[in-house]
């Protein structure tokens, strides 16, 4: 029996083999690993074959190999039936398990064969590359084999087990490519719901929130995560990947999964051909011939065969639309649709908030997923229509029938778009159906009505151009990988990836259609309607030819092209030709579209030419006066900007460098003798007369003419939102770093000098090097009956028309962070100790608009208690449209919130510390940390802005909510830190030199201020902060420092006082805190004597990137509670709190408390950096 089944392996594996599959997928695996280590995507400072980049390129791959595996296992069951030879395989000698076991085998080695082309094709894509050899390490073996048996056994096994099971069963081709796409669906609908940091709506990553992923994804890379997800890139290059833990628990669980499946599905499986009662049937049927009939003789002429369109288009309906398959595909989408939209709208954002189902939520959680979905439906679904008359033995028949072969290519089309149809249905009903639980149904959801035509339109397009590659191919399998690889070139990063980048040659690929509920539909529409246009006139196009040449799988001989076939394709081509060209023009002209090579060039020659220029001494901006006009409903505007420019280095000026970020018209500039402009670079060489000596002035001005354009579309200019910023359209003054070429391989190939990987942030336009407080007024237009918000008190405004004119001045100096806002607002006002607190939002979002203007007044009144008495009468939050990607932003004197980002977050009545009292209280805050305090660009300069406002905002909360809200916003800190900290691009610096790291400026520092406010009391640190603004107020130029900041807080400190603020923010230094045990003892007065067992350490971080524990002497609080504290409503939960000194990694100690605690808890409030705070708590035996 075993030679019998080695010779049905080796026949199973020589059949595979002698197949097109095998080859091509292992090339295709081969080619993806190459181009994955060959374009050097690790982050900064970790080798690119590192043990752990080859786990995740690998775990990525192996996502694709549910499709290969599809392939075998079709190749291994259905063959019978396709040639006839159940018939002799079942009177085979050959037993059950033998037959079951070699094919099963068969699939598996196969797919695990080609898969395992991805490692040396990675291994040789990072060798043969000219990649950075430093960050080139030694290949492993090692890490080869741990990838194979972590990663690719346990994935292909449970894969091919699930999909083999249902093709055997099944015996059904569509039933088997159904399996594969739930496996995905499956996939994704538990990725999402388990937080999967693979997953766009995810929390941020923790090995907590990753628990249940960990355990239940198939393909492993949660657990991966979970073991990595905190590792730094030292870890990353010197740890291998341990088989413990999650990552064991989730492999193992899988396999043995793997074989549950396969046990069941032999126990049932029937090693017979399946009976379908055929032979009743024909014998019912059988009547015995009473006569001769007759036949009328029938001339066919082209009038007769109308109906065969009806008929054909029934049959294939009745075909598709009768499959189970279809319907589970269906149900599959279904499920993947409700869950993406229930991750979003319920607790699904960045910090765990709910939104409103509001049509642009539902739309921006669907449309792309829904286009995917309906792609990879058309691959299967095209080749199973086309070919299928084939595959049921009928296509001789059909070939020889004189219906024009034109009309089963309307049959099948029709088909295609019914299915396309139904999935789009079936997600506007899942749309409607949120909608309606929430009772947010209403005129605003005719919107959603969108995907019929985006993703509709793209979907029609491809899938004529599916059907003209499988009118093409030769075989059915070549007609679907060829259509999927298209689609993934024209649709996909992979084509970009390879060079595909230019619109046109994203063949059938359109923008999405962006809708807003303040700016409606406007943003990139002109340029979604014109790609449209070219692209049906292109399938038309395609769809006439394949109605004249038609051959699906009848492969009847083709028609002669006539003079008729050229008449009806005049007008569609002269219709192509028109939208081509238009297209064309506006992309490369208006929009002076470049390819990357030459971005590369212009990039080079920029530092080859300038590159002398970049320690020279440059002006800023000093005053400003505007004059703006809008014009929402062209999306574009006109500026007039003139004012002062300052010498505000010790150094003066000759000569500097001016750089447009627009084309600006009538530039002078006083004292200038020449201005040479490179047009191509957009940069002015300005040569002063006489030099600018330090603290001179000259005078300039220009002006800006925007034109409208279809694709790149100005975003700040909209029917209705606008927001436009100043920093948009003016130009800046000295050598950009930001505009070299950042690539060390292509700087090589280039002969320019290795560059150092850097972090900068421009989150906070204020930390730019030359920006200065400055006098600033603006008039600005916009059409009526729109209203203009600035920075700046309005003095008054003029009807001119169609048209009103709004004028601005600051009394006091501001920073130039300005920007413009025009509306159709609704305004809502409270007054606050002289200050006029408004709110401008559209009518649909006002409901809690009293709600946000009580926490400005509370914001504005700690503020100034505690920072210095805010200057200005009036403070405004402005709704702007939900395509701008942040959250809120602070200028002088008004606040941009962002549509669905504040607006559209769901309000929590059972817990008011929501996303926008947050939100709120962080923007308002920034009116103090970033613009009366502004500090000098020098490293530390983040705290100021981000830190500050992040310590205002736990602060402030805290006397609000209680100690819960803390905790809650101590342990977003925490995540942010670590999560950033395991990718950061270099090795992390202490808080006082950060240089626009995001993950120390929202994250650390937060941590670090509190723990400063522990060490010296929170009066103190606050008089520190306000000397820091009452300093930087007095000054236009920026004036403080992190060195002042902490040379203040040292002052009169104790020694320890003094060590603890050094490590906090002058050395990079995490904690390891954990309760390993803990009892309690009632003693005789009814009191409760605890005692608690811990461990500590303390590790620093060096300069490499690697740590060493240092002793520990630190104050750390311990606490016992009735609650957890993040459901803290009371202090009276908190039954026992105090610092206690620890002056070794492991101990114990002891406390009485009046009341029987439930938790303990070390560092409770997480003002100590430590990765893993669960275990900072030990949950008391009842």
């Amino acid at each position: 029996m075993k030679a019998n089944f080695k010779s049905l392996i080796r026949f199973e594996l020589g059949y595979q083999l002698n197949t097109w599959a095998a080859p091509l997928f292992a090339c295709c695996y081969f080619a993806f690993a190459f181009l994955m280590g060959s374009q050097g995507t690790s982050p900064v400072g970790v080798n690119y074959n590192s043990e752990y980049e080859l786990f995740l390129k690998m775990g990525l791959l192996s996502l694709g190999a549910v499709f290969s595996i599809m392939f075998f296992v079709v190749l291994a069951i259905h063959r019978d039936r396709k040639y006839d030879m159940e018939p002799l395989i079942f009177s085979t000698p050959v037993s059950k398990s033998m037959f079951y076991f070699s094919r099963l085998t068969g699939a598996w080695l196969m797919a695990l064969g080609v898969l395992i082309f991805a490692i040396p094709g990675f291994f040789l894509g990072v060798y043969f590359s000219d990649l950075d050899p430093e960050r080139i390490g030694p290949f492993s073996i090692l890490s080869a084999g741990s990838v194979f048996s972590i990663l690719f056994i346990p994935s292909v096994s449970i894969c091919t087990a699930l999909i083999f099971t249902v093709g055997l069963h099944s015996r059904n081709t569509l039933a088997t490519y159904a399996m594969a796409i739930l496996i995905y669906g499956a996939y994704f609908i538990s990725a999402i719901f388990l937080n999967s940091p693979l997953i766009a709506n995810a929390a941020p990553i923790s090995s907590e929130n990753l628990f249940f992923a960990a355990l239940l994804d198939p393909f492993g890379l949660s657990a991966f995560f979970e073991q990595t997800n905190l590792w730094t890139p030292y870890q990353k290059n010197s740890t291998p990947i341990a088989f413990s833990g999650l990552l064991a628990w989730n492999r193992v669980l899988w396999m043995v999964g793997a074989l549950l499946v396969i046990l069941i599905s032999y126990m049932n499986f029937s090693f017979r051909k399946p009976h379908n009662g055929s032979f009743k049937k024909a014998k019912a049927d059988y009547a015995p011939e009473t006569g001769r009939e007759t036949f009328q003789k029938v001339s066919p002429s082209l009038g007769h065969f109308y109906p065969v369109i009806p008929s054909s288009v029934k049959l294939e309906f009745l075909w598709v639309f009768k499959s189970i398959p279809f319907w589970l595909i269906t149900g599959g989408w279904t499920l993947i649709a409700s869950t993406e939209i229930y991750s979003k709208i319920y607790s699904g954002g960045s910090y765990g908030e709910s939104y409103f189902p509001e049509a642009q939520i539902l739309l921006e959680q669907v449309q792309s997923p829904l286009n995917v979905f309906c792609l990879v439906l058309l691959v299967f679904f095209t080749g199973e229509l086309v070919w299928r008359a084939k595959e049921s033995k009928f296509h001789e028949i059909l070939g020889a029938t004189p219906a024009p072969a034109g009309y089963f290519f309307i049959s099948t089309t029709l088909t295609l778009l019914a299915m396309l149809g139904i999935m789009i249905g079936v997600t506007l009903m899942i749309c409607l159906g949120f909608q309606l639980i929430q009772n947010q149904q209403g005129i605003d959801s005719i919107s959603l009505l969108i995907l019929i035509l985006s993703p509709g339109l793209s979907l029609f397009v491809h899938t004529v151009i599916m059907l003209q590659i499988h009118q093409w191919s030769g075989n059915k399998y070549l007609g679907m990988c060829l259509s999927a690889l298209v689609i993934a070139l024209v649709s996909s990063s992979l084509g970009s990836a390879i060079g595909i980048n230019h619109p046109l040659l994203k063949i059938g690929t359109s923008p999405y259609l962006v809708y807003s509920q303040q700016a409606g539909y406007g943003l990139g529409s002109k340029g979604f309607w014109l790609l449209s246009l070219l692209w049906i006139n292109l399938a038309v196009i395609i769809s006439i030819c394949l109605f004249r040449n038609w051959k699906g799988s009848s492969r009847r001989k083709l028609q002669k092209t006539t003079r008729l076939t050229f008449s009806k394709l005049v007008f569609p081509i002269i219709l192509l030709i028109g939208p081509t060209s238009y297209s064309f023009y506006q992309i490369n002209i208006v929009g002076n579209y470049k390819t990357a090579n030459t971005r590369l060039d212009e990039q080079h020659q920029y530092e080859l030419a300038y590159k002398k220029y970049e320690a020279s001494p440059v002006p800023a901006y000093s005053s400003l006066d505007m004059e703006v006009d809008l014009f929402p409903s062209k999306s574009t505007f006109n500026a007039k900007v003139k004012g002062f420019l300052k010498n505000t280095s010790g150094k003066s000026i000759d000569s500097f460098l001016m750089t447009e970020k627009v084309e600006l018209e009538g530039l002078q500039i006083e004292r200038a003798g020449t201005i040479e402009k490179d047009e191509i670079l957009r940069v002015n060489l300005v040569h002063l007369d006489t030099p600018l000596q330090p603290g001179e002035e000259v005078a300039f001005s220009f002006e800006v003419n925007l034109e409208p354009a279809v694709f790149n579309q100005e975003k700040s200019v909209v029917q209705d939102g606008t927001y436009l910023n100043f920093r948009d359209f003016a130009p800046y003054f000295g050598y950009a770093e930001t505009r070299e070429i950042n690539d060390n391989r292509e700087r090589k190939k280039r002969n320019l000098p290795v560059k150092s990987s850097r972090t900068d942030s421009q989150d906070h336009p204020e930390l730019e090097r030359n920006l200065i407080k400055v006098d600033f007024k603006a008039r600005v237009s916009t059409e009526s009956p729109q209203t203009v918000i600035t920075s700046g008190k309005l003095k008054g405004v003029k009807n001119n028309g169609d048209r009103v004119s709004f004028d601005f001045e600051s009394p006091h100096k501001i920073m130039p962070a300005v920007a413009f806002f025009s509306g159709n607002y609704q305004e809502t006002s409270m007054q606050f100790n002289g200050v006029n607190l408004q709110l401008f939002s559209i009518p649909e979002h006002h409901e809690s608009a009293l709600n946000t203007l009580d926490i400005m007044r509370k914001t504005l009144e700690f503020a100034s208690d505690n920072f210095g008495p805010y200057p200005l009468d009036h403070l405004k939050i402005v709704e702007v449209p939900s395509y701008w990607g942040f959250g809120g932003f602070a200028h002088p004197g008004v606040i941009s919130m962002v549509e669905d980002n504040f607006f559209l977050v769901k309000p929590e009545p059972l817990n008011p510390l929501d996303l926008r009292t947050k939100r709120t209280v962080h923007e308002v805050a920034h009116q103090w940390f970033g613009h009366l305090l502004a500090p000098r660009n020098l490293p530390g300069a983040s705290v100021f802005v981000e830190g500050l406002a992040k310590y205002t905002e736990a602060v402030l909360l805290e006397r609000e909510f209680g100690k819960a809200a803390l905790w809650q916003l101590t342990d977003q800190a925490n995540t942010v830190y670590f999560s950033g900290r395991a990718f950061a691009t270099e090795p992390e610096p202490a808080l006082a030199y950060t240089e626009g790291q995001n993950y120390l400026a929202y994250g650390k520092s937060l941590l670090g201020l509190l723990a400063v406010r522990d060490l010296v009391g929170e009066e103190k640190l606050n008089g520190a902060i306000r000397n820091m603004v009452d300093i930087s107020k007095e000054h236009s130029e920026p004036k403080v420092t992190m060195a002042d900041f902490l040379r203040m807080l040292k002052s009169n400190a104790s020694p320890d006082q003094i060590r603890g603020i050094t490590e906090a923010f002058e050395k990079v230094v995490r904690f390891d805190l954990s309760i390993t045990n803990a009892e309690i003892e009632q003693v005789e007065n009814g009191k409760y004597k605890v005692t608690v067992g811990f461990q500590a350490k303390k590790m620093e971080t060096r300069a490499d990137g690697s740590e060493v524990e240092i002793p520990i002497n630190d104050k750390l609080e311990v606490s016992a509670f009735s609650v957890h504290p993040k459901t803290l409503t009371s202090t009276k939960d908190i039954l026992y709190s105090e610092f206690i000194s620890i002056r070794e990694g492991k101990g114990a100690i002891s406390f009485i408390s009046d009341q029987r605690p439930s938790l303990i808890g070390l560092d409770p409030w997480g003002t100590k950096p430590d990765s893993n705070r669960k275990d900072n708590f030990f949950q008391m035996d009842e």
